[in-house]
């Protein structure tokens, strides 16, 4: 798998992870909504980047997203 390929991939799962770890902490969905956009925008916003600045973007993204874990995650039964 190419770099860039193996970029998007991580780019995919860390805007997934976004998404589900919002969902722990805002229980009301037109909050949820609403938080879910801004999370999107910032995405759209660094989408065209180059490479080398895109892997720096995505580990501080994985760091700050490690530090806004919930301690109790809602699980899907």
């Amino acid at each position: 798998m190419s770099l860039a390929a193996e970029h998007t991939v991580r780019v995919m799962r860390l805007y997934r992870q976004s998404l589900r770890t919002c969902l722990n902490w805002v229980i009301r969905r037109d909050l949820f909504n609403e938080e879910a956009r801004k999370i999107r925008a910032m995405f759209e916003r660094n989408r065209s980047k180059d490479l080398a600045e895109g892997l720096k973007l995505v580990e501080a993204g994985e760091a700050k997203l490690a530090s806004k874990r919930h301690p109790d995650p809602y699980t899907r039964a």
